[in-house]
């Protein structure tokens, strides 16, 4: 029992001896339930399952309390398990009744929040070396001496996954800028509104991305970005004048009205419209349609394109 317990002063009449051990391994009992219900039953934390085990090896042992003779066998059956359940408490005590469960806890909330961008974080070395670090230490059964080593970890990956969320929020930005000047290009005097609305709801795109924690929201906002854009091109160029109304001028005559028959489509041949390209990437092909779409936009002002 000293060995377990480390203390000295272990009582050496057997009725004593008998009412320590009980006294110490119900104590040890309560403190691995304790342990389970305020910590292990919240979150995921390291030993929760040598805790188990040794309020279980108490348990057992407390079973025999009311046969001296049982009892003192059953303990030094139990021997090994006792060691190793003192060592493992003395653990956990230490885990949560100092630094390292705030230190753990944070690394723990962190390492959730990237795992969203994880296939972003990918493409950078020195964050996917962080990351998986991180993970590595988060899992293990036994990680009291690696705890020390997550708050620079931490710091590395959150400096990576800031410049790759920049660099994300940047082309966004781009988008942005390029749709809204496309989409001038279409406007007409009776068409100002449309154009004020979609330019309206750009700016509300780049204000949620200026705000954006993650990059997966923010390649999710490109797509909204360039919906907008083909919405608003396809309004744009469908508008149409307001028919003009027959007046009357300062002699009595009726002003002739304007014509709103229908233009005849623009014959062109296809090579005015279609370049020569090699496409080898999704990206390739993405930015050729978008060029040959903004060349095909404009032909509609004048009443469509007919291609040969």
């Amino acid at each position: 029992m000293k060995d377990f317990t480390g203390d000295m002063d272990v009582p050496s009449k057997e009725d004593d001896f008998v009412d320590y051990v009980v006294n110490t391994f119900e104590k040890k009992a309560q403190e691995c339930e304790n342990f389970l219900n305020d910590f292990y039953s919240h979150g995921h934390y390291p030993q929760q399952e040598a805790i188990k085990k040794a309020k279980s090896v108490y348990r057992d042992i407390l079973l025999y309390k009311a046969n001296e003779t049982k009892l003192l066998e059953r303990i030094r059956d139990q021997e090994k398990d006792l060691l190793d359940a003192k060592d493992d408490s003395e653990d956990a005590v230490s885990f949560f009744n100092g630094k390292q469960k705030g230190i753990f806890d944070n690394a723990s909330r962190r390492f959730q929040f990237f795992s969203d961008d994880f296939q972003y974080i990918s493409e950078n070395p020195e964050a996917v070396e962080a990351y998986n670090s991180i993970k590595s230490i988060l899992t293990m059964e036994k990680p009291f001496q690696k705890i020390a080593e997550l708050p620079n970890l931490v710091s590395v990956l959150e400096s990576k996954h800031a410049e790759l969320l920049n660099n994300e929020k940047n082309t966004a930005y781009e988008l942005i800028n390029k749709y809204r000047d496309e989409l001038g290009t279409y406007v007409q005097d009776f068409s100002k509104d449309i154009y004020s609305h979609y330019s309206n709801e750009l700016t509300n795109q780049r204000n949620f991305i200026d705000h954006a924690e993650k990059i997966i929201a923010v390649v999710a906002q490109e797509t909204t970005i360039r919906g907008l854009k083909e919405e608003g091109a396809s309004k744009l160029l469908n508008a149409k004048a307001p028919e003009s109304v027959p007046t009357k001028d300062d002699g009595g005559e009726n002003k002739t009205p304007v014509s709103t028959a229908p233009k005849e489509p623009i014959k062109i041949a296809k090579t005015t419209v279609v370049e020569s390209a090699t496409l080898t990437t999704k990206s390739d092909i993405d930015n050729y349609v978008e060029k040959l779409k903004t060349k095909l936009y404009a032909f509609l002002k004048d009443g469509g394109v007919k291609i040969d």
